[in-house]
């Protein structure tokens, strides 16, 4: 029966006394010894916040930062970090800064490694205006293995929730592909600790209160409570409605 072995602890960060916070972490499929992480840091010289990235090719022991030039110029936050199938490293955050007509935006920009976050690729703007993104790999063995998924809530005070996705490994993206939006009046957003499931679903959870979910073999266990408060949308082909096990939850939703 596999084991959990505590180890000691290891120094990730070298940015002083700095707060770090929204740490996310993954390991690469191909090699568990290479680890991705990323935070918010207010490292900024005004004290403000910026995403950086933390990889280590040794299982955690030593750790390298990466500062992203977007990031040093501009600033930001919610950094997601994830391994494709292929075991290529993503980074994504967004960036705060000025579009073509002066006003400040949140972009969403993103990050590809193919040596395990030693080098870089230049960035990819998915445009403005978005917020709380949420990272997820296919790394599953069916017909849409190795895509990429981005649940993004934007559109403002209309609280639209979509997802991205990416089919090349993460170099380009399409979307967003809308799946509900609180119609101006109920306050939405994407929530964390979503993946694809066995049967090839991408659940997208949406309320001002997360309900609790767990999947088991494709199947979906919803917090009793709010049995409604989960939308999800089929990993397939553009213009396919949404298999559901619940028609009416997911009644109208697109396929991504």
């Amino acid at each position: 029966m596999p084991r959990i072995v505590a180890s000691p602890d290891y120094l990730v960060s070298r940015d002083g006394d700095r707060p770090h916070v929204e740490i996310m972490a993954a390991a690469n499929p191909r090699d568990a010894r290479n680890l991705l992480a990323g935070a918010i840091t207010f490292t900024r010289r005004d004290g403000g916040s910026a995403t950086k990235a933390y990889v280590s090719h040794d299982g955690g022991i030593v750790w390298d930062d990466v500062i992203f030039p977007e990031q040093r110029e501009m600033g930001g936050a919610d950094p997601q970090v994830a391994f494709t199938a292929a075991g290529t490293a993503l980074f994504l955050t967004l960036a705060t800064g000025p579009d073509e007509t002066g006003r400040t935006r949140a972009f969403l920009h993103s990050y590809r490694s193919e040596d395990g976050g030693r080098t870089w690729s230049d960035v990819y703007n998915l445009g403005a205006s978005y917020d709380h993104p949420m990272l997820v790999a296919d790394q599953t063995t069916g017909p849409f293995a190795g895509r990429l998924y981005v649940s993004v809530l934007y559109e403002g005070l209309e609280y639209s929730l979509g997802v991205f996705r990416s089919e090349d490994d993460g170099r380009s993206w399409i979307g967003p592909v809308k799946f509900f939006d609180g119609g101006g009046e109920r306050g939405l957003n994407v929530n964390g600790g979503h993946g694809v499931w066995p049967d090839r679903t991408l659940p997208a959870v949406r309320g001002q209160t997360a309900p609790a979910l767990a999947v088991h073999g494709g199947r979906l266990v919803l917090d009793l409570h709010r049995p409604r408060a989960v939308r999800h949308v089929a990993a397939a082909s553009p213009g396919e409605r949404a298999a559901s096990r619940d028609p009416q939850a997911c009644a109208g939703l697109g396929r991504v």
